[in-house]
């Protein structure tokens, strides 16, 4: 059958008699004028139809009769309804396999169905009997989010009624992060009927940049903080954006404990002098979001740090559960309506300005930030708002249960199946209860560092010298600089350069008054060093020569280097720079010594003999 039918012009074949001679046959029938058939012979009247009349009752509706009777209906269409609350809504292939398995268990042959399995007409028309159901555009979460229950929620809001009771809405603040791409995404365009592949010429790359984002439940939006995947940050990175803005760069993009720190620095303490009273910093438990110094600035400044359930945040977070979804949207039109007049991949020098008109282009942000605070049952409190979410979730508990049939049951217990295996759960770094303010005393402290030899100077504290640079400062976060960058301490690990292992594992007293004459090394930016790096696991040695890039501190105690790749050919050796730099910050300890070029030639590198150290060991 069409999905669109449409009936043929003519006479109708289904009644072929007027309703006065049906009205006349039951009436003689009632009055015992004469047989049934008689009567219906008689007043030229089917004799079924008018059976059904008199006696009341009804065997088959008019035209083709449906696979499934109403009750098996009605009861497939509540299983499906309540699979949808489960977390295990149904797509309509689904839904016709459910069909055909039914009606093959019971033995029943369709004769207008293909193997009893129904097609798109019959689910078409299967929505118009059933109004409550309607096809949506699902959005995948992981299972760890699903098991999320009522008693782990219910905690959480007992906890968290007495951390923000009296405080008013401005003073309670919920960060998060996200990340904008490069990449517009689909629209629906139109085309000929019956194209396969709707194509659109635009260019688009998977490259994103990372944006720190914090709401007031007032109203009102922080500056952004955003971090480019660079190495260092340009000042055309940071024109025609939002005021008050922060931008920072690191190598993955992403953010870090040391970002998250500044970010508190920049953009959270200023707004904390603004306000009076006590604040609430509420945000997801992720560790990089979790740093023992913004605790300890937290409790200097009177600020309640709020951490939210594991995996709630698309229940309990306002940033995701009502901001993010229209920033995302407004950000998609901005970038689509710049590639359509562009080409290539957005650059940073226009990010900021695309940013703005983002935030700029959502009606009623502050209506949307109130509702997501809201939504979440933050302010007011209301912890039915999140409970009312939960699937199963019902406040009349004498509220009966949807009965479904076997064959929907046996296909929930397949897509369940796989609950069963176990799995290993990753360690958490902070334990706190959720809704509770953290404390310097749930924060575990770090692991002693190793012994190592002392450096002459001190340094300095990371949270009094951030105090200090608020304190000191009354400007709005744009006027700070922004050419600070943040690099990791990590071991140097690259697999393209080859390393040296020394041999000799102790060292001899010529090498040790070598190094004690290396701590007093006059060293300046643009010099050429060799740098050692001292394996923990096999206590071996690796050198690595380098350009001296940056000096991080006014004691001379912590330096930028970007490193070289040696090259040796027959003849001679020399250092290049890699195509993709390769800097790393070292302290004076690991400088071995400094390095004299003799000779530069078309990017090659020439240095006189290395000191205490063969040339053919060097990397």
């Amino acid at each position: 059958m069409p999905q669109n039918y449409k009936r043929k012009v003519g006479p109708s074949q289904q009644f072929k008699y007027s309703p006065e001679s049906m009205r006349n046959a039951i009436s003689a029938y009632k009055q015992n004028k004469g047989t049934l058939r008689k009567i219906a012979e008689r007043f030229n009247v089917p004799k079924s139809t008018l059976s059904e009349k008199v006696r009341g009752v009804r065997k088959n509706k008019h035209g083709g009769q449906p696979a499934l009777q109403p009750d098996q209906e009605e009861s497939l269409a509540a299983g499906l309804i309540k699979l949808a609350e489960w977390g295990f809504p149904l797509r309509s292939r689904d839904v016709r396999d459910v069909v055909q398995s039914h009606l093959n268990r019971i033995g029943s042959r369709s004769k207008i169905f293909k193997d009893n399995r129904p097609g798109r007409d019959w689910m078409t028309r299967f929505f118009k009997r059933h109004q409550s159901l309607v096809l949506r555009m699902s959005q995948n979460i992981k299972r760890s989010r699903a098991e999320i229950d009522a008693d782990t929620i219910n905690e959480y809001f007992d906890n968290l009624e007495v951390s923000l009771a009296g405080l008013p809405p401005a003073n309670i603040i919920n960060y998060d992060e996200t990340n904008f791409t490069d990449d517009p995404g689909n629209e629906r365009v139109i085309v000929k009927r019956g194209t396969r592949h709707a194509e659109r010429i635009i260019d688009s790359s998977k490259t994103s940049t990372s944006v720190m984002c914090a709401f007031a439940a007032d109203g009102i939006a922080l500056p952004p903080y955003v971090v480019y995947k660079s190495t260092y940050v340009y000042d055309t990175w940071t024109e025609n954006g939002i005021a008050g803005a922060v931008y920072m760069s690191s190598k993955s993009g992403w953010f870090d404990m040391n970002l998250f720190e500044d970010w508190f620095v920049r953009i959270i303490l200023p707004y904390r002098k603004k306000i009076v009273g006590r604040m609430a910093l509420i945000g997801d438990n992720l560790a990089s979001h979790v740093s023992r110094n913004v605790v300890e600035m937290c409790e200097k400044n009177d600020i309640l740090f709020i951490l939210l359930p594991p995996n709630s945040t698309h229940l309990t977070q306002p940033a995701d559960v009502g901001v993010f979804s229209p920033t995302k949207k407004s950000y998609r039109y901005e970038l689509g309506m710049w590639k359509k007049r562009n080409r290539g991949v957005l650059p940073k020098s226009e990010f900021p300005a695309m940013l703005k008109r983002t935030f700029e282009g959502i009606p009623n942000l502050a209506a949307n930030i109130k509702s997501a605070f809201r939504g979440c049952g933050i302010v007011p409190i209301n912890r039915f708002e999140v409970l009312k979410r939960l699937p199963g979730y019902s406040q009349s508990p004498e509220e009966e249960s949807v009965t479904m049939n076997d064959t929907l049951v046996d296909f929930l217990k397949t897509m369940r199946s796989s609950e069963t295996a176990k799995s290993t759960r990753k360690k958490k770094k902070i334990s706190v209860t959720p809704g509770k303010v953290i404390q310097l005393e749930n924060i575990p402290t770090p692991p002693a560092p190793k012994k190592t030899k002392k450096s002459k100077t001190k340094p300095k504290d990371p949270v009094e010298e951030a105090i200090r640079i608020v304190d000191e400062s009354d400007t709005e976060p744009a006027d700070i600089p922004v050419d600070i960058h943040f690099e990791s301490n990590s071991e140097k690990e690259d697999d393209s350069v080859a390393d040296w292992d020394s041999d000799d594992q102790s060292q001899s007293e010529e090498e040790i008054q070598d190094e004690e004459e290396n701590r007093d090394l006059v060293l300046r930016e643009k010099d050429y060093i060799l740098v050692k790096f001292v394996t923990e696991e096999d206590k071996r040695d690796r050198y690595f020569a380098g350009y001296l890039a940056n000096i991080l501190d006014k004691n001379e105690s912590q330096f930028e280097v970007q490193f070289l790749r040696k090259r040796v050919t027959k003849k001679e050796m020399y250092f290049v720079y890699p195509d993709v730099p390769d800097v790393d910050n070292v302290n004076r300890e690991q400088v071995f010594s400094k390095l004299e070029l003799s000779a530069e030639r078309r990017g090659r590198l020439f240095f006189r003999s290395f000191p205490k150290i063969d040339s053919n060991l060097i990397s």
